[in-house]
C-alpha cells in the first residue's frame, strides 16, 4: 500500500513538472537574459546622413554582437519590435562567429538572403518602442536593459557603452565595430509645459513655462526662429502676451539632450484685422518679375510687391468688422511658424525638391477651444504648377511629415468623412488666381476675384459620392508667422501612401502617374493599358476583355461623367491622378485641381490633344472604349445611376453638396 502511494505521488510530481515545463515553453520570458552571448549591441532609429543600404537609402539599422568565443547559428533566432509577435522576423541560415558583428537594416524591406545585406520586415520608431531578440527553441526573449527604448534622435546611436551591460546614447554610431566608450548624454530634458495653450485671445495673459528636469534652463523666442542657448532669451519669469505672439521654447541642461522645441501661437483677432502693409521682419517684396504679364501689371525686372495689409475698406468698416471676426472664428486655423529666412521659398516659387523644403511648426487651432488640435513639426514646400508663376498672387503649399523634423506621420483624424488618421503629406490649396486676391482679365470679361473656393472641393466630394474614393479636404484659415494669409483648402494628395491606406497593399506596390508624368512606382501596367487603347479594335470581345483587366471600368466611367457634368474645361490633358497596383491591379483615375468647372454648364469635352506635358491619355482611352457596345451600355447604366433616383448627381444632391460647402465658408 505504501509503495503504491509512493508511486502515485511520484507520478503526480512528474506530471506537474511536465506541465510546468510546457507552460514555461509557451510563455516567452522577458528580461535581460543573453542566450549564447548574442546581444543587441547598438542601433540607429533615425538614420539621415549615416550608413546607406544597397539601395542607397539611409535605412535604420540594428547591430548584433556575439560576445562569446563560440559561433552561433542564427537560423533559430528572430528580431521583433512586438512582444506579442516574438517571431516577427526570422534570421536566415547564417553563422555569427565569436567576437563578430552583424548588421540588420530595419527598413521593412524584408530581405533574408544570407549572401546579401539583411533587412527586417519592420522599421524602428523614433518615439521609442520595444526591441528584442527571440530564440525559437528556448522560446525566450533577450531584451536590452531599457525596453521599450527611449526616444531617438537624428543620426544618434543607442547601445551598450563599450563592453558594459548598460545602454545609453552613444557619442557616435560604430556599425561593425566596438561601441564608443563614452555616452553622448546622460539623459533627455523633459518636454516643456505652457500655462496657456495655443489659440485665440482677446485679453492680456502671462505665460509660464515649466520642465520637470531639475537644473534645466529654458530659452525662448517670439520671432519664429528656433530658440537656443545662444539664440534665445533666458526664461526667468512669466512672459506677458498682449498681442499676436509666436512663442517657441526649449529647455537645456549640460550633458543632456535638449527638450524638443515647443511652439504656441497666441492669436489676437484685433491685431489680425489691423494687419499692416509692412509687418516687422517680413520682406517688402518677393523678388522681381522675370517676364511681363499685362493682367497683373507685371513688368519684367520690377519688384513683386508683397501685399500683407488687410483691406482697410473692409476691416476698418464698422459694418464688416464684427462679421469678419466671426468669420475668422468659424473655421479651424492653421498656424505655420518658422524662421523668417525660410520664406525664401515664396520668393522662388519655381524651385522644387528637397533642396527647397524648409522646416516649419504646424498648429491646428479650433477657435472655440472645445476640440483639441495638434502641433507637429514638418517640412514646407511650394505646391502646384500654374501657381508657381511669380505673378500669381497666392501660392499653394505642401506639407511633409518626416522623422527629420519629428514625427514620420501626422497622427490625427483630420477629415470628418474619412476613416484615415495618419498622413505623410498634405496639400494647402489656395485657389491660385481664382481667389479674392485675383485679378480682372485685360479683356474685362473674366473677374477672377469673384470666386467661391469650393469648386475643387465639390468635384472631389462628388467623386467620393459616386465611386467611394477621392481626396478628402477641409477649409482652414492660414497664418504665416502670425500674419493672416487667407482661406485655404487642406487636402489629401492621391499618392502611393493614399492608395495603400484606402485601397490596400503596400505603398511600394503602387504606381502613381499624373499629367506631368510618373510620380513613383513601375508604370508597366499603366502603359500597357494605354497601349491597348492606342491599338484600338476594342469592339472585339477578346480585346475589350483584356483592357478590362487593366482598367476599373465603372470607376473610369464615373470619372468621365463627373467631369462632363461639371463642365470641366481644364482636364483630360491636365489635372488628373492615376493609381495602379502592381503586379496585377487595375488603374483608377482621380479628380484634381477642379477650379475651372461650373463656368458654362455641362460639357462633354475631353481636353486638348497636343497640350504640353503628358499626352492626353484620357481622350484616347475613352474614344477607344466607346467602340465597344458593352462599354456604351455600362456608360448608359452609370449615367442613369448617378442622374436619377436619388443619385449623386441629381439636381437635389448636387446642389445640397454645393450649398453645404459654401455655407461652411
Amino acid at each position: 500500500m505504501i509503495v503504491r502511494k509512493y508511486h502515485l505521488i511520484l507520478f503526480l510530481i512528474v506530471i506537474l513538472l511536465a506541465l510546468s515545463w510546457g507552460i514555461a515553453r509557451r510563455s516567452p520570458a522577458f528580461g535581460v537574459a543573453r542566450f549564447d552571448n548574442l546581444l543587441i549591441n547598438e542601433f540607429v532609429a533615425v538614420n539621415r546622413t549615416g550608413l546607406s543600404d544597397e539601395d542607397g537609402d539611409h535605412s535604420d539599422w540594428i547591430e548584433l554582437y556575439n560576445a562569446g568565443q563560440n559561433s552561433v547559428n542564427l537560423s533559430g533566432w528572430s528580431l521583433t519590435d512586438d512582444p506579442k509577435n516574438p517571431n516577427k522576423w526570422r534570421f536566415p541560415d547564417i553563422t555569427l562567429r565569436g567576437g563578430d558583428y552583424l548588421l540588420v537594416f530595419a527598413s521593412a524591406k524584408n530581405r533574408r538572403d544570407p549572401n546579401s545585406p539583411l533587412h527586417a520586415n519592420f522599421k524602428l520608431n523614433r518615439k521609442g518602442e520595444y526591441l528584442a531578440l527571440y530564440n525559437i527553441f528556448s522560446e525566450q526573449l533577450s531584451t536590452m536593459d531599457a525596453s521599450p527604448f527611449p526616444a531617438q534622435f537624428k543620426d544618434t546611436a543607442y547601445g551598450r557603452r563599450g563592453d558594459e551591460a548598460s545602454y545609453g546614447y552613444l557619442n557616435s554610431p560604430t556599425p561593425g565595430q566596438a561601441n564608443a566608450e563614452s555616452l553622448a548624454w546622460q539623459g533627455i530634458v523633459s518636454d516643456l509645459a505652457f500655462s496657456f495653450q495655443r489659440g485665440f485671445y482677446d485679453e492680456a495673459i502671462a505665460v509660464e513655462l515649466f520642465t520637470a528636469t531639475p537644473g534645466a534652463s529654458i530659452y525662448y523666442t517670439t520671432d519664429g526662429s528656433e530658440p537656443g542657448e545662444m539664440s534665445g532669451a533666458l526664461y526667468t519669469k512669466a512672459i506677458p502676451i498682449t498681442n499676436t505672439t509666436l512663442l517657441r521654447a526649449a529647455a537645456y541642461k549640460s550633458n543632456f539632450h535638449p527638450s524638443p522645441i515647443a511652439t504656441h501661437s497666441y492669436l489676437y483677432l484685433a491685431d489680425i484685422l489691423d494687419q499692416p502693409p509692412n509687418p516687422a521682419n517680413f520682406p517688402p517684396d518677393w523678388g522681381v518679375y522675370s517676364k511681363n504679364r499685362d493682367s497683373y501689371k507685371a513688368v519684367k525686372g520690377e519688384p513683386i510687391i508683397a501685399d500683407y495689409e488687410m483691406d482697410p475698406k473692409i476691416a476698418q468698416d464698422p459694418r464688416y468688422r464684427e462679421p469678419l471676426i466671426e468669420g475668422l472664428k468659424s473655421l479651424p486655423s492653421l498656424s505655420l511658424v518658422t524662421d523668417i529666412a525660410n520664406f525664401d521659398i515664396y520668393a522662388n516659387p519655381q524651385e522644387r525638391g528637397e533642396a527647397w523644403e524648409r522646416p516649419v511648426s504646424l498648429e491646428l487651432i479650433y477657435p472655440d477651444g472645445k476640440k483639441k488640435g495638434f502641433q507637429v513639426n514638418a517640412g514646407l514646400r511650394i505646391q502646384g504648377n500654374a501657381g508657381r508663376n511669380e505673378f500669381m498672387p497666392k501660392r499653394g503649399f505642401r506639407l511633409f511629415f518626416k522623422e527629420t523634423y519629428g514625427a514620420s506621420k501626422l497622427e490625427y483624424p483630420l477629415f470628418p468623412d474619412s476613416p484615415l488618421k495618419s498622413f505623410n503629406t498634405l496639400v494647402l490649396r489656395g485657389g491660385v488666381n481664382r481667389g479674392y486676391a485675383g485679378y480682372l482679365d485685360k479683356d474685362h470679361i473674366t473677374d477672377h476675384r469673384l470666386t467661391t473656393y469650393t469648386r475643387d472641393e465639390w468635384l472631389r466630394a462628388s467623386q467620393i459620392e459616386m465611386s467611394g474614393l477621392s481626396s478628402h479636404g477641409i477649409f482652414v484659415h492660414l497664418y504665416l508667422n502670425g500674419l493672416y494669409w487667407g482661406l485655404y483648402n487642406l487636402v489629401e494628395r492621391p499618392d502611393a501612401a493614399f492608395a495603400e491606406a484606402y485601397l490596400g497593399g503596400d505603398e511600394a506596390e503602387w504606381s502613381v502617374v499624373n499629367q506631368n508624368g510618373v510620380v513613383n512606382g513601375s508604370t508597366e501596367r499603366f502603359e500597357r493599358l494605354h497601349q491597348l487603347a492606342r491599338e484600338g479594335t476594342l469592339e472585339q470581345p477578346e480585346k475589350y476583355a483584356e483592357i478590362q483587366s487593366y482598367l476599373d471600368i465603372n470607376q473610369f466611367i464615373d470619372y468621365v461623367i463627373l467631369n462632363w457634368y461639371a463642365g470641366n474645361q481644364d482636364w483630360g490633358h491636365n489635372n488628373w491622378y492615376a493609381l495602379t497596383r502592381n503586379p496585377a491591379g487595375k488603374t483608377s483615375y482621380y479628380a484634381w485641381d477642379g477650379e475651372v468647372i461650373w463656368l458654362d454648364g455641362a460639357n462633354d469635352r475631353l481636353g486638348e490633344i497636343n497640350a504640353e506635358g503628358e499626352p492626353n491619355r484620357i481622350k484616347v482611352l475613352f474614344r477607344a472604349l466607346l467602340a465597344n457596345q458593352d462599354f456604351r451600355m455600362a456608360f448608359t447604366d452609370r449615367l442613369y445611376r448617378h442622374l436619377f433616383n436619388n443619385g449623386a448627381l441629381t439636381d437635389e444632391n448636387a446642389k445640397a453638396r454645393w450649398l453645404r460647402l459654401n455655407r461652411e465658408i
